[in-house]
């Protein structure tokens, strides 16, 4: 159950994060949607860099990084051996974060980002996707690791 879990979330987390961005650009080109005044708002932005406003990798090595990433969790996740089930969650949802942003990197030239809180940067679904996917897959392995005594 666990690897169709992995494949299926994977799946819609990408069809969901582009979706999302085809609507921002559609919606958003006009100006911005607020949604909480002075805190937060939908604000469509244009992306070149890797996170942050910095530019750690091109587009290439984006490329070559998602693939491995890849590469590696269909390698642990696909396995036979059975893994707590948020590892299959957490997995599925940081690869479809990190194949959202790349599809916009090779179809766009850019990420789309248009979530714009006002204490931190622009985002998009993609990096909510990436950040719960690490949280989740932290928090299977702790409880993994301490299952033998008690967890959850």
């Amino acid at each position: 159950m666990g690897k169709v879990v992995f494949l299926l979330f994977w799946f819609l987390g990408v069809v969901l994060d582009q979706a999302t961005k085809w609507w921002a650009e559609n919606s958003l080109k006009n100006g911005a949607i607020v949604l909480v005044p002075g805190i937060l708002r939908l604000h469509l932005r244009q992306n070149f860099a890797s996170a942050f406003g910095l530019q750690f990798l091109n587009r290439s090595q984006h490329m070559v990084v998602t693939f491995g990433v890849t590469v590696l969790f269909l390698f642990l996740f696909l396995k036979r051996a059975r893994r707590p089930f948020v590892l299959y969650l957490g997995g599925s949802l940081y690869l479809a974060g990190a194949w959202g942003n790349l599809v916009d990197r090779l179809w766009r030239g850019y990420v789309v980002d248009f979530i714009e809180p006002s204490f931190w940067a622009t985002f998009n679904v993609a990096d909510v996707l990436i950040v719960a996917g690490v949280v989740s897959m932290i928090w299977g392995l702790l409880c993994h690791e301490e299952r033998e005594n008690s967890c959850l």
